[in-house]
């Protein structure tokens, strides 16, 4: 990536709008990305989004390990238990940044996909380029 576009991913509305546990998670992803030559500038919105439900996820998962699955809580004198909602929670980050993931190509199924598409993309042009005779 170069020094321009580094420059428009930081100062980008979706980057600043999220917490330095986020953003550090963004920075990472970004990183990945362009290593693999994944990174597309279209894509912040997606990574922000990604870096939010990754912290979420950790968070629910302390709340969860803190306070454990199964909740005590009294109601009307009598003691009831209760799944803990951060386990709600966690799964449901968890599942919202594990299909991210896959859609960024972040995990080798995604990479696969995503070749796979430029292979499709490819011969759908070169096929485009021969009906134009």
């Amino acid at each position: 990536m170069d020094k321009t576009e580094f420059c428009k991913v930081y100062s980008a509305a979706d980057y600043k709008a999220l917490t330095e546990a986020e953003r550090t998670v963004f920075r990472s992803v970004v990183t990945s990305l362009d290593a693999l030559g994944l990174f597309r500038m279209e894509d912040i919105t997606v990574i922000a989004g990604y870096s939010r439900n990754v912290v979420l996820a950790r968070i629910a998962a302390r709340d969860v390990q803190r306070l454990g699955t199964v909740i005590e809580f009294e109601d009307r004198g009598c003691t009831k238990w209760k799944t803990n909602p951060a386990v709600d929670i966690m799964m449901k980050a968890q599942t919202a940044y594990e299909a991210t993931a896959i859609r960024l190509g972040l995990t080798p199924t995604g990479r696969k996909r995503l070749k796979d598409e430029a292979v499709v993309k490819s011969a759908s042009e070169a096929w485009d380029e021969q009906g134009d005779d």
